[in-house]
């Protein structure tokens, strides 16, 4: 669970709210989660990894859901997740400062195919 709100310039104020009570539902089903809020981009990027590492420990017919309560943007078909304190102004900045979820966490696990 990712949630982002102290956002400089476009503050939000649902995306905390939303990861909490997503993940409380989820801990009351007894999933392991991972909680993060306003987490910047090194942070975020190692939370992705650290869920894909997470992916690779557990039986083949999991559920493994990954939600983002957060900023995001979609470039050339790619959506990038974009942490708390970036100023993502044109779209050369998004490679740069955003950060890609599957890409990620496919280099650290197997992603099913059409997942």
């Amino acid at each position: 669970m990712i949630g982002g709100f102290t956002y400089t310039d476009a503050p939000l104020v649902n995306p905390k709210n939303g990861a909490r009570l997503m993940a409380s539902a989820l801990w009351v089903q007894d999933f392991e989660v991972m909680e993060r809020l306003d987490v910047e981009q090194g942070a975020m990027k190692l939370t992705v990894i650290e869920f894909g590492y997470g992916i690779e420990v557990i039986q083949d017919d999991a559920v493994t859901p990954f939600y983002c309560a957060d900023h995001g943007v979609q470039v050339n078909g790619q959506n990038y997740l974009n942490p708390v304190n970036t100023r993502i102004k044109n779209e050369g900045h998004v490679g740069v400062f955003a950060v890609t979820a599957i890409a990620s966490v496919s280099a650290s696990a197997e992603v099913m195919p059409g997942s």
